[in-house]
């Protein structure tokens, strides 16, 4: 019995060993690979993102495997995208910033899809944007924490712009993005402080103070 015993755990550090030569050997091949996968991204233009799918692949494949999770070569991909996610993150929601601030400014309020032209890219971008941080599945849980606030915060952005095309110079608009902000996503705030100077070319601004008191005697 004595005899069995030790055969049976010679085999079992024996696999074992094997298992971890075996790991080792892959670590070994993505150490290859990423020399030339360094060498391609620093030969890409600044601010192209065609290299992302790459990212998806590798990393999708690589946090499914146990042995490889988290391993060396896991992590050299999680530090080399890091910089460029956060790059493309940070145009992007600079980009939705600006079709607020000032493409609202500059719209002809023109029927466009189920808006206008302005609010049909925001949307388009803020999906995006959305998108990519979800279909990422960042290895990371604190820089996957990160993604996620980001990716909620634009989310709000979303739901909160709710303009809606009309003849009234979009004045249904402006008071549809401020109930809804505060109806969905509000924390039941019971005062508010808004800012609106009550002249004659500020028709949105005259329309939601209206808005404003019809909503307070309710």
């Amino acid at each position: 019995m004595r005899k069995i015993f030790l055969i049976q755990l010679q085999n079992q550090l024996a696999f074992a060993w094997f298992s971890d030569l075996l790991v080792e050997h892959a670590e070994i091949f993505w150490s290859l690979f990423a020399v030339d996968m360094n060498q391609v991204l620093a030969e890409q233009p600044p601010d192209t993102w065609d290299s992302f799918p790459l990212f998806q692949i590798l990393n999708d494949y690589l946090r499914t495997d146990d042995n490889l999770k988290n391993g060396k070569f896991h992590q050299h991909l999680r530090d080399t995208f890091a910089p460029l996610v956060v790059r493309y993150v940070d145009l992007m929601e600079s980009s939705i910033g600006q079709s607020i601030h000032k493409g609202f400014e500059k719209e002809r309020w023109e029927i466009k899809g189920n808006g206008c032209a302005t609010s049909e890219d925001l949307f388009w971008k803020l999906d995006a944007l959305q998108s990519f941080i979800r279909d990422l599945h960042w290895p990371d849980a604190e820089f996957r924490q990160h993604l996620e606030q980001r990716r909620q915060a634009t989310q709000f952005k979303g739901e909160s712009v709710k303009l809606l095309p009309n003849n009234d110079n979009k004045t249904n608009g402006v008071a549809s993005m401020i109930d809804n902000s505060f109806g969905n996503f509000g924390y039941g705030e019971t005062d508010m402080l808004l800012h609106a100077d009550n002249s004659v070319a500020q028709n949105k601004n005259n329309y939601e103070l209206l808005h404003l008191t019809c909503a307070e005697e309710i």
